[in-house]
């Protein structure tokens, strides 16, 4: 085979990965965040205090040697039992915010999400988070669709998500008595 028609299915082929590679961050759907919220087994306020002592304690699906255990103080239960004071979640500690650039209620993951794995993984350390969890194998772990905003940085407890979030919660809590 001629050199040139190699080089020319090289160029081709990575061409195609990079498309695939493009394609791999795109929902098809828009979200709907009253379906995220209700199918989310645990939601959480919570603080990123600092690397956890082992990665044992967490699920990670993706196997980047940069992310390590982060752990988290939990502040607040919006939906969920049983749920431990830390947890500890696979990702990366860094010292800069990430507010979600959108409106509330939010529909799409804050920028770091927007490429690469398709959901974000950076917590900046001593912020809060407003955490959409499930268990896997009994560990926690963030969970929702690609793009989703299930770990979304906030300002605290009066931050305009979580409020929303709680609305939320409260009035599928009040649909459900109702329903009894």
């Amino acid at each position: 085979m001629p050199r040139a028609t190699l080089v020319l299915i090289l160029v081709i082929a990575v061409a195609a990965g990079a498309v695939l590679s493009a394609e791999a961050c795109t929902r098809t759907t828009r979200l709907v965040v009253a379906d995220m919220i209700a199918d989310t087994e645990i939601i959480v306020r919570a603080r990123a205090v600092g690397y956890g002592p082992d990665t044992t304690s967490v699920f990670c699906y993706v196997p980047f040697e940069h992310l390590k255990p982060v752990e988290f103080r939990v502040y607040e239960v919006l939906k969920g039992d049983d749920v431990p004071e830390r947890l500890y979640l696979v990702g990366h500690l860094g010292d800069s915010d990430e507010y979600n650039d959108g409106d509330v209620p939010y529909t799409f993951v804050r920028s770091s999400g927007r490429h690469g794995m398709c959901h974000t993984s950076y917590y900046c350390r001593g912020a809060q988070y407003l955490l959409f969890l499930g268990k896997v194998e009994g560990r926690y772990r963030v969970i929702g669709e690609a793009l989703a905003p299930v770990n979304e940085q906030v300002t605290g407890a009066q931050d305009p998500w979580v409020l929303w979030v709680k609305a939320f919660v409260g009035g599928m809590r009040y649909q459900q008595r109702r329903n009894e």
